[in-house]
């Protein structure tokens, strides 16, 4: 009533009460013109190569870097970068898709040997290459064997974040010293 609406109740004793309340109707709303929403690429043109047994974790690694404009080539295990390198070497044109890589992401734990294995190797045709290793490995001798490398190391489980963070960490380039 003091909105103004229309109030109705009907009640029978012992059955009980129904009680109505009249609205106008409302004027459906217009639309408003909305920006598109843009996705920030912070990797944009960032040539990646990732290594992962796990095809889940591999998926998810791809599909994040490429949403932040990362161009990606992704291997499920040593043998397939190794191959994918043989094959650049011979035809240029045929194994890498990515010509000189900008960033290797591995796996620690491979079926056919380690992420540092995989970083030796890169290296050995892309010397210098920034390297990130993953691992959900908590066993005393491989996180010794990954703090001796020198390797920046991502500890599994991570969010987008923490990998994001990691990756511009690895790619930022260390102070030069005037001296």
């Amino acid at each position: 009533g003091l909105l103004g609406h229309r109030v109705h109740l009907r009640s029978q004793a012992g059955r009980g009460s129904c009680f109505m309340v009249g609205l106008p109707r409302a004027q459906a709303p217009v639309p408003q013109a909305t920006a598109p929403r843009v996705v920030p690429q912070p990797l944009a043109g960032l040539r990646v190569v990732v290594v992962d047994d796990d095809p889940s974790v591999l998926a998810a690694l791809t599909d994040r870097l490429r949403q932040w404009g990362a161009l990606v080539q992704a291997h499920a295990s040593l043998t397939s970068m190794r191959s994918a390198l043989v094959l650049a070497a011979a035809e240029p044109d045929a194994g890498m898709p990515l010509p000189r890589p900008d960033l290797l992401v591995t796996d620690q734990r491979l079926p056919d040997g380690s992420g540092l294995e995989t970083a030796a190797l890169m290296r050995l045709h892309h010397a210098d290459l920034p390297v990130l290793v993953i691992t959900g490995n908590t066993q005393t001798e491989e996180l010794a064997l990954l703090q001796a490398s020198h390797l920046p190391v991502l500890h599994k489980p991570f969010r987008a974040e923490a990998l994001l963070a990691a990756i511009q960490r690895v790619l930022r380039p260390l102070p030069s010293h005037v001296g």
